[in-house]
């Protein structure tokens, strides 16, 4: 059971981990996609006179730069999608903690119960043994 407990932990850190990594991935993703897009149209005007990059690169111009770390976009999602298991995680195991504290609790309840009920059966006993010699003594004086 431990083994479980401590690879739910491990997979709940790495997960968090990853949370981190990749927002810190998303926030450089766009510093890079807007240095490149200013880099392409200082580029664009210093070779307008040539035909723009495109002309001067040839078949190999790349246009596109895709915006997968935009809201609701890929990264986006996924990063949704991670932070919900690791919360989903996080509550099994405050749960599971809780079931497990409260099984003892009410483990320990009843044994206290029946350490009570026990107590008194051995208190019984106990009066029974010492008043039964006291009895058979004044039914022997009685006789």
């Amino acid at each position: 059971m431990i083994e479980v407990e401590v690879t739910r932990y491990e997979l709940i850190s790495f997960m968090n981990a990853t949370t981190a990594m990749m927002q810190g991935i998303r926030v450089e993703l766009r510093g890079l996609r807007l240095t490149a897009l200013q880099n392409r149209l200082v580029l664009d005007q210093l070779t307008a006179m040539q035909g723009g990059v495109c002309a001067v690169v040839g078949s190999t111009c790349c246009t596109y730069i895709p915006d997968n770390d935009a809201d609701g976009h890929i990264i986006e999602q996924a990063l949704k999608n991670i932070t919900e298991a690791s919360r989903r995680l996080g509550e099994r195991e405050t749960s599971a903690e809780q079931s497990f504290f409260e099984k003892i609790k009410s483990l320990f309840t009843s044994v206290e119960h029946y350490f009570v009920l026990g107590m008194i059966l051995l208190l019984i006993v106990g009066i029974i043994l010492c008043m039964l010699p006291c009895l058979m003594m004044m039914v022997r004086q009685a006789i």
